[in-house]
């Protein structure tokens, strides 16, 4: 049985992000007017978490916000991704991994077309190699045999098979119209095979393809993530370093926006 209805789900995945967003900036503050001009390289994101990871990193099993925040979308990604920025009105679900798809008239078939220019990081055991259809079904096989934790959110796919290194089909029992939504839900973050064959500890080790590295941890202390050189969008990230850093107690004033804790960037070259 579904823990909560699909509306429900997202209003709170929305709330879960605003709230989020909130604590970083301590909860509002003087706004900037005008343009700001285009990003420079350089420079670190510091990021105020409200709580250390308590279940792991492993996307498959957990359920922790705090990783969430942590590793989606920073060191993994997903087939697709959710629109943002300032013009953004509506749900809008765009490429990230996948670059296309296309769905059945019946709704009974997802195909997924991947990008041809992305490499997994140049970590062992994975060793910064191509990233292949094979990674998506691995990813998703392990995810229906892990944990109740996510497997409802692809409970009428019945198969998950490669047609080659590039496409990926999705097979479904019945329609399912929530589906293409719940590929771009945080949680839904692609691994490379090696982890989910058990290479490496998807516990303590994140492997991506996103566009930082996790570089170190200290306990209730900080993450700190760096650039990834290899990443797939040209010129992206701007910044060369990102921490996330625990505040496992209240505290009594409010935390500094994390833009205001930034390093300067330096100017483009």
């Amino acid at each position: 049985m579904r823990p909560v209805d699909r509306r429900t789900f997202l209003l709170a995945t929305l709330a879960a992000s605003g709230a989020f967003g909130l604590s970083a900036c301590g909860g509002g503050g003087r706004a900037r007017s005008g343009p700001v001009g285009e990003p420079r390289p350089g420079g670190s994101l510091v990021v105020q978490q409200t709580s250390e990871v308590k279940r792991g990193l492993n996307p498959l099993t957990t359920s922790d916000p705090t990783t969430m925040g942590i590793v989606s979308g920073t060191v993994y990604g997903k087939l697709a991704e959710f629109r943002t920025g300032p013009d953004v009105r509506s749900l809008e679900i765009v490429p990230d991994l996948a670059e296309s798809w296309e769905i059945a008239p019946d709704g009974l078939t997802y195909t997924f077309h991947l990008r041809r220019d992305v490499r997994w990081h140049n970590i062992a055991p994975v060793n910064g190699r191509p990233f292949v259809a094979d990674d998506v079904v691995a990813t998703f096989e392990g995810l229906k045999q892990a944990t109740g934790v996510h497997t409802w959110m692809i409970e009428p796919v019945t198969s998950i098979t490669a047609a080659d290194d590039h496409t990926v089909v999705f097979s479904l029992e019945r329609p399912y119209g929530p589906l293409l939504e719940y590929f771009a839900y945080h949680f839904n973050m692609i691994l490379p095979r090696e982890g989910v064959e058990g290479q490496y500890d998807l516990e303590t080790q994140a492997i991506g393809t996103g566009p930082f590295l996790l570089d170190s941890h200290t306990p209730d202390v900080e993450w700190v993530l760096k650039r990834n050189p290899d990443y797939f969008i040209p010129g992206r990230p701007t910044s060369t370093r990102s921490a996330a850093r625990s505040s496992p107690t209240p505290r009594p004033s409010r935390p500094p926006c994390a833009a205001a804790v930034s390093t300067p960037a330096s100017p483009a070259m």
